[in-house]
């Protein structure tokens, strides 16, 4: 994985950093920022690509200084997509926070295996919560919708995850690494589709449920393997992420848009 170095003072940057430690330079291009939804002004109809960080927050269009609100939709213009809009975003923001507790454990001396295992932790996450929404889908969608919600979701997760990381490199790299976040999530669907069960009771950490496979596949990748501590950090995040996302009335929420 390439080595970022700020514009300003020429200091390494953590790919998971939006600005430089050493003398808090923000480069979007440099820095790799958090991931982005693209908007226009109502205004002038100037498209900006802004973090989700901002969301719920306002801000001027660099253009006409029109005052933009940030709302929870991948266009505001196109208010009609605002569910799956949300429900995307919601699998991004979900992966995000459970990503943000594991860092601290990714505690890997050679800084490439480092930035490395960092990229795949949290894209076990995304798979992970693409996994428990086409559960959902599977109980509050018809055969067609499901297939609708695919045609929307595969595209905006996979470029979504990726430039969380790689929003800097070149185009035929991201494409690269686009292609392959496909394959794997195609793979992560198939092995999460083996469990039974959410969460297990007697053996949480060793079980067959689709935490016990998310805590080991997360540890192993960490270069935590088999570590309680992480296995239960693991699982109790995304416990509570998991309860407080409403999957199943998102995933409701898109059934009128995808006929």
């Amino acid at each position: 994985m390439p080595t970022l170095r700020c514009k300003n003072c020429g200091s390494e940057i953590s790919p998971t950093a939006f600005a430089c430690e050493k003398c808090g330079w923000i480069d979007s291009e440099q820095a790799s920022p958090p991931a982005k939804i693209r908007i226009r002004c109502p205004a002038c109809r100037n498209e900006l690509a802004v973090s989700l960080k901002y969301i719920g927050k306002s801000g001027k269009c660099p253009v006409c200084k029109t005052t933009i609100t940030i709302q929870p939709c991948p266009d505001l213009n196109q208010t009609q997509t605002s569910p799956l809009g949300n429900l995307a975003l919601a699998i991004i923001m979900a992966a995000k926070d459970c990503f943000s507790q594991m860092t601290p454990y990714i505690d890997i001396p050679d800084k490439e295996a480092k930035k490395e295992a960092e990229v795949l932790v949290f894209f076990e996450f995304v798979y992970f919560f693409m996994h428990l929404t086409n559960r959902s889908a599977v109980s509050h969608l018809t055969e067609h919708q499901i297939e609708k919600l695919h045609d929307y979701l595969g595209p905006f997760i996979s470029s979504t995850a990726v430039d969380s990381f790689c929003a800097h490199w070149p185009k035929e790299l991201k494409e690269g690494m686009i292609k392959d976040f496909y394959k794997k999530l195609n793979d992560a669907e198939l092995e999460y589709s083996t469990c039974n069960e959410l969460f297990s009771e007697e053996n949480p950490l060793t079980g067959d449920s689709l935490f016990s496979k998310l805590a080991r596949n997360v540890a192993d990748l960490s270069d935590n393997s088999m570590n309680p501590l992480v296995l239960t950090l693991v699982i109790g995040s995304g416990v509570v992420v998991l309860k407080g996302l409403g999957l199943d009335a998102l995933v409701k929420n898109t059934s009128r848009f995808l006929q």
